[in-house]
């Protein structure tokens, strides 16, 4: 997923329409718990309240991710 992630497309809607928070999930297992994460990569979005809007686990090609980012951002 890093090279994903890497890419100009996926970066540039990352950067203009989220803020994205990276949490090291052996240190917050309360979250990972709270959020049913039991791999990675794991994305999860939400919206301004702090509701779950959408989730990615695992590895997706970059044209799914930057169709799913466009959708929900």
């Amino acid at each position: 997923m890093d090279k994903v992630l890497v890419q100009e497309q996926v970066h540039s809607l990352l950067n203009d329409r989220f803020v994205a928070i990276k949490i090291n999930l052996d240190r917050e297992r309360d979250l990972a718990r709270k959020y049913r994460v039991g791999g990675i990569p794991a994305l999860l979005f939400f919206d301004r309240q702090g509701n779950l809007q959408e989730r990615i686990n695992g590895y997706v090609p970059m044209d799914n991710l930057v169709a799913t980012l466009k959708k929900i951002g």
